[in-house]
């Protein structure tokens, strides 16, 4: 449930996510996080508990909500480009 999902993420001591509703609670409950932003145009942290990783393409955000038709030879290139390796690359810069 929500509540379960809420209460969960206050006990992580990282959270991990897409831009959805659940990184936000993260914000707001003060854990430590990292938002991977693709295409919309939403999900940015307004707080420096979360950080924010981006392919930083001149596309990105392509729409409001990331609907509109992917300009790159490879499609959502934003999100791909968003691979485990650097993934995992930042989450070592940390030192957690």
């Amino acid at each position: 449930s929500l509540a379960e999902s809420c209460s969960s993420l206050s006990l992580a001591k990282y959270v991990i996510s897409g831009d959805t509703g659940l990184i936000h609670v993260a914000e707001l409950s003060g854990v430590k996080g990292l938002n991977l932003i693709g295409p919309s145009a939403f999900g940015f942290p307004t707080h420096n508990n979360i950080q924010y990783l981006s392919a930083g393409l001149d596309c990105q955000p392509c729409s409001k909500d990331g609907r509109n038709r992917c300009t790159n030879r490879i499609h959502n290139k934003c999100m791909y480009d968003l691979n485990p390796s650097k993934v995992i690359d930042h989450m070592n810069s940390l030192n957690l």
